[in-house]
């Protein structure tokens, strides 16, 4: 849920029907989805709950297992939640809603059996002491479950999350509500323009580091493969001499720590290229599952056909110190014992 643009009033009814005519139908935007929060009893353990329902264009949270509801018995609940409740889609539980905010007095909340449809993604953006699903880690509901449960007076304190039109400014819709959203008080307001997780954002972060890990590692290996080679040449000193002997040139002896080294290469990459782009979208798939966030791994065709030339390259590079202490081996004093 890469939303644009963020609006909050803290602990503020604000009025959906002037947010759709003002925000929703303004230029630059695609869409408007209203969020609240609660918390409910999932077979009697207490969850952070989200409600999405649309103001303009669809409001449907990313689903990574199973469908969205239909009616308001059906509800969407977390991957992490799933698995410490033992739930899986398709099952049924009973649900019990608590308003966590109200205008009036709190509604007595209701017991009401519910399916588990599918697992969705669940916006990490709240409000100040209020829990939030954060990912996988809770169930999201829709107004219809809400107002099934709660009844019409079980009041939610509101988040307006837009998705802008492709190249559309955040900060001008910002500029176009000076007094923030309609409502009938006069709280700060507040606006976001990024509402991407932290545990996102802190992955994103990790990224240089990373980098720097494979810099290292890569610099270590073309170090190891050239000291190998130097070795290799020293103790082969009597084979090139042979080679000399039986009337190859310089240039054909240096040609054969290369090929050596390519061969060897070529193996190497056959098996490292398809092992290391398996292990690389298992370890995606598992830290996106274990965040709660949903799976696309992408293998960069370009930068592993760019990082595969790079490394052929450094390694020929790497060889030709190599290379020129065989093609100086004196045949005369190296086969002098023979």
């Amino acid at each position: 849920m890469s939303w644009d643009l963020v609006a909050r009033e803290n602990f503020t009814v604000i009025d959906d029907a002037s947010v759709a005519a003002t925000l929703g139908r303004g230029p630059g935007i695609r869409r408007v989805t209203r969020l609240g929060y609660m918390y409910g009893l999932l077979n009697g353990t207490r969850l952070p709950s989200a409600q999405i329902s649309s103001v303009t264009g669809d409001a449907r949270p990313p689903i990574t297992e199973g469908r969205a509801p239909r009616t308001s018995s059906e509800i969407l609940v977390g991957r992490a939640a799933l698995d410490a409740l033992g739930l899986h889609v398709g099952d049924h539980a009973e649900l019990i809603l608590v308003a966590d905010f109200s205008l009036g007095p709190r509604p007595q909340p209701k017991p009401m059996t519910v399916t588990v449809v599918g697992s969705a993604v669940a916006p990490a953006a709240g409000q100040a002491g209020i829990g939030t699903p954060r990912l996988g880690r809770g169930f999201v509901a829709s107004a219809g479950t809400v107002d099934a449960v709660l009844g019409q007076d079980g009041v939610l304190p509101y988040i307006y999350m837009s998705d802008l039109v492709r190249g559309s400014d955040p900060q001008a819709i910002v500029d176009r509500f000076p007094e923030g959203l309609p409502d009938s008080s006069d709280l700060p307001r507040e606006w976001f323009t990024s509402a991407v997780p932290a545990e996102v954002r802190q992955a994103e972060d990790a990224r240089p580091v990373i980098w720097l890990g494979v810099g290292s590692l890569a610099m270590a290996v073309v170090g190891t493969i050239g000291h190998t080679l130097i070795g290799s040449v020293r103790r082969r000193r009597r084979d090139y001499a042979v080679l000399k002997a039986l009337g190859f040139t310089p240039g054909q002896v240096r040609a054969t720590v290369p090929c050596q080294t390519g061969a060897v290469l070529g193996v190497a990459l056959v098996a490292a290229v398809p092992i290391g782009v398996a292990v690389g979208r298992w370890l995606r798939i598992a830290f996106a599952e274990d965040l709660g966030i949903l799976v696309r791994p992408v293998v960069p065709v370009l930068l592993l056909a760019a990082a595969v030339v790079v490394t052929v390259l450094s390694v020929e590079v790497t060889g030709l110190l190599p290379a020129t202490l065989a093609r100086r081996t004196p045949p005369g004093r190296a086969l002098r014992a023979q």
